[in-house]
């Protein structure tokens, strides 16, 4: 019985998977382990060939050398017409003398109709080599992808590039953010990129920290929903940039701003634009956490005509401010159903002016603030309860 159960153990039951289902397994790993498992046996020898997820990072190899060579022969062995994904991060390359292996690399896995493609490429100095990424370089791979559905972007501020030109049919989901922590260098500040975006079937929409020189959209016809609330800070941003911005999402759905974003409305010369599809809108703070001041918001309700939800996240609703002496809001009038606070320590007038100019109002939940005391807490709800309301449907909901 000790014999059997030794023998058992011994057995390689792996190894007598199908290929399909250990090149599956392989696909999980980091390429060099992958192809390391060619020495365990004859079984193992060209298994890797067959994998479609390759994940290079330059991390796991002592030199740029080693690494472009491994690279190489890996891509050279590769027994497959068909890419899955494709992780390629060089944090390492020694000035530009590489990149032109490295867009040998990228084209061999747009040729293989790669579903995923993802680019982490730096300098050893902590730069985008030049003669790898420049504007036309990023137009070019944009348009080289004929079914591209999901791209992210992040840039640095760079003289090397003056165009983001993102042009394509298929796109339906966009991220762009720029590294502001790669500030300007000792060469001066630094210049930063025109946007250019055209792209009639996105979808979804979200910049986060994005600065431009200047921004021109086009052709946004199914854009639903946008997220801008790490967008504008007041130091960094052109006016001119987030104008354009804001004419060409304009037929948004849904979108998620910052109180920044709402201060536009006020600074700007009337009108800025009309969101004539908007029915919802969350209004948020940005990662950084920061505090915001008093925000005015009637001239972007009045821009909102259709607006049916309204949401305001932790702690944002303390710096609403309203003018009364301005006309009601036209979505107030008509269309606003839905108001959501969370952690609302107590401002009152906002409250009130909604209560009682939103004639179709169907509900306002209402989160306190975990750090109000008890005592304090009831007096807010007995005050909350107590406000007239102009629409005789509407529910006051405090959790």
């Amino acid at each position: 019985m000790g014999k059997l159960r030794k023998l058992e153990s011994s057995i390689d039951r792996i190894s007598g998977l199908p290929d399909s289902i250990l090149t599956h397994i392989l696909s999980f790993l980091p390429t060099k382990c992958a192809v390391r498992t060619c020495i365990l046996s004859t079984r193992w020898k060209y298994l890797y060939t067959s994998v479609t997820s390759l994940d290079f990072d330059d991390y796991y190899h002592v030199s740029s050398d080693v690494f472009m060579n491994f690279v190489d022969k890996v891509l050279f062995s590769l027994d497959t017409t068909y890419i899955e994904s494709f992780r390629l991060v060089c944090d390492g390359v020694e000035e530009d003398a590489y990149a032109y292996r490295i867009c040998g690399w990228i084209s061999f896995a747009l040729q293989r109709h790669v579903q995923e493609l993802h680019l982490h490429i730096m300098s050893g100095r902590g730069e985008v080599p030049s003669d790898f990424v420049d504007g036309d370089s990023i137009r070019r791979l944009v348009s080289g992808c004929l079914v591209l559905e999901e791209l992210a972007i992040v840039y640095f501020p760079s003289q090397d590039v003056s165009e983001i030109n993102i042009s394509s049919p298929s796109l339906k989901r966009l991220t762009m953010k720029c590294d502001i922590d790669c500030d300007a260098g000792p060469d001066g500040p630094d210049v930063y990129p025109n946007i250019v975006i055209d792209a009639p079937s996105l979808v979804n929409l979200e910049f986060t920290s994005v600065l431009a020189g200047s921004c021109l959209i086009v052709n946004l016809h199914s854009l639903v929903k946008a997220d801008l609330k790490d967008l504008f800070d007041f130091e960094g941003f052109s006016l001119q940039f987030a104008t354009n911005l804001l004419k060409g999402i304009s037929n948004i759905q849904s979108l998620s701003v910052s109180p920044d974003f709402l201060m536009l409305f006020t600074l700007c010369d009337k009108p800025l634009t009309v969101f004539s599809n908007l029915v919802c809108v969350e209004i948020g703070v940005d990662d950084s956490d920061d505090l915001y001041e008093d925000f005015e918001m009637t001239d972007f309700l009045e821009s909102s005509p259709n607006l049916e939800i309204l949401i305001f996240a932790e702690g944002i609703f303390e710096s609403v401010t309203l003018n009364p002496s301005k006309r009601v809001p036209p979505c107030l009038l008509s269309h606003l159903k839905v108001i959501e606070i969370y952690s609302f320590g107590g401002q009152m007038k906002p409250v009130e002016y909604f209560l009682k100019n939103a004639s179709v109002l169907e509900k306002v939940k209402i989160q306190m603030d975990k750090e109000l005391q008890v005592e304090k807490r009831h007096k807010i709800t007995k005050k909350l309860l107590m406000l007239p309301r102009e629409s005789k449907i509407c529910q006051v909901e405090i959790v």
